[in-house]
């Protein structure tokens, strides 16, 4: 990182025909074949990487996350609930502009997902925002409609609540930014004024305010974490980047006045343990945790806008 090494980034904002595709992009993942799932204010899409062609699944409805299910489906959620994307999407090919809004039994239908998991009827309606797989038959599914998280055991096809007012332990708040699992197996739930930490067996919880010990107030706005370099590493929307030890001490904020190229932070992506990637409401930044250097990234760098969305991106 030292000096300003040539921007790594390639924008993408049409196709082969150079029609504009993306327009507020609110979350993307990667499926086999250089294929991206790419989720809009209005409407899902198929990108494919290698040819330039797209397909859209849906132009109507709004589709804030994606993620894998077990066995290899693809989950989306909706602005009218959870969907498993049928056939995967079916096969790449030329683009068929808004095509698939609410049809049925053609490829690249999207299929609620009670069809396939009737378990999850409770959080079928919901916006989700987290689906962190735990150990080898649970996944925990984080709400954004302010209803806390809950736990999927897709094996004994179970879904447990665990909220504000459930017991014998409980959530300090039902609003969840995002869930984190760490290296001894412990759940995150980041909310908007502290933090939630579940043991490994899912039986205590702790919460605890991340304080700045400049100004002795409390951090809030929780939006994503990460582990790099030895440290947790916590985006606190209008703050910056929050470095914590292992003993959760704040150790240092890496806000505009360290080189940050925006406050209002929304994801983190470690790069092994040599480097921080942050995405913000106003370009991107790179931060070396050892050397503590910090390099900003903008439109003018390649990317493909210096705004970014709360839950977008995957590296």
């Amino acid at each position: 990182l030292e000096g300003r090494p040539i921007a790594p980034f390639q924008a993408i904002t049409g196709d082969a025909q150079d029609r504009m595709l993306f327009s507020h992009v609110y979350s993307i993942l990667p499926l086999p074949d250089n294929r991206i799932l790419v989720g809009q204010e209005k409407g899902l899409l198929l990108y494919d990487k290698a040819n330039g062609s797209s397909r859209f699944l849906d132009s109507v409805r709004s589709f804030n996350f994606a993620c894998h299910l077990p066995g290899g489906q693809v989950l989306v959620s909706s602005d009218t609930g959870l969907y498993v994307v049928a056939h995967g999407g079916g096969a790449g090919g030329g683009s068929t502009h808004g095509s698939g809004t609410h049809g049925s039994g053609a490829h690249g239908d999207l299929v609620p997902v009670t069809q396939f998991y009737p378990e999850l009827t409770a959080v079928a309606p919901d916006y989700i925002n987290s689906f962190v797989p735990y150990g080898d038959s649970l996944y925990i599914i984080g709400s954004d409609n302010n209803r806390g998280i809950f736990i999927w055991n897709f094996r004994r096809h179970t879904l447990r609540v665990i909220n504000n007012n459930t017991q014998p332990i409980k959530l300090a708040s039902n609003i969840v930014n995002t869930v984190f699992v760490d290296d001894r197996q412990r759940v995150w739930v980041l909310s908007d004024n502290g933090i939630d930490i579940l043991s490994d067996d899912l039986r205590q919880v702790r919460t605890f305010f991340p304080m700045d010990p400049a100004t002795r107030t409390a951090f809030k706005l929780f939006f994503d974490i990460c582990r790099s370099d030895g440290s947790y590493w916590l985006a606190c929307y209008g703050y910056g980047v929050v470095r914590l030890d292992t003993n959760l001490n704040v150790r240092e904020l890496f806000d505009p006045a360290r080189g940050l190229s925006n406050a209002g932070v929304y994801k983190l992506f470690a790069c092994g343990d040599t480097g921080l990637l942050v995405t913000s409401n106003n370009g991107v930044s790179v931060i070396d945790p050892r050397s503590e250097h910090v390099i900003d990234y903008f439109q003018k760098d390649g990317l493909h806008s210096n705004s970014f969305e709360e839950n977008c991106g995957f590296m």
